[in-house]
């Protein structure tokens, strides 16, 4: 089945808003899905899988960052001195909805 490059750029603008303009992680997990299943439904090869080994590197600092440095934390992993380590878990929560955003919009451009 051939996509026309119209409705190709028709169908990431409507994935880019949707999933940037309402803020919810099973929103964004379930656009993630369906472009799982239009990958096995349209038979995309394997190869193309290779542009999301790239970006681990990427995805793992940004939950890192927003985990460990955002402005609330909820409790202290450990204490050295007079510097806490703490950990966030809306900031986890909010690296992870980050990630998955990144990862939607990766998935969709194919």
């Amino acid at each position: 089945m051939k996509i026309t490059p119209s409705l190709k750029i028709l169908y990431i603008i409507i994935i880019s808003v949707v999933s940037f303009v309402f803020n919810h992680m099973y929103l964004t997990l379930s656009l993630l899905a369906l472009q799982a299943v239009l990958w096995a439904v349209n038979l995309i090869p394997l190869k193309r899988l290779r542009m999301f080994k790239k970006i681990w590197f990427f995805a793992f600092s940004l939950i890192f960052f927003y985990s460990f440095f955002s402005n609330e934390h909820d409790f202290i992993l450990f204490k050295l001195f007079d510097w806490n380590c703490s950990l966030s878990t809306t900031g986890f929560y909010t690296g992870l909805l980050m990630v998955a955003k990144l990862l939607t919009m990766l998935a969709a451009t194919f």
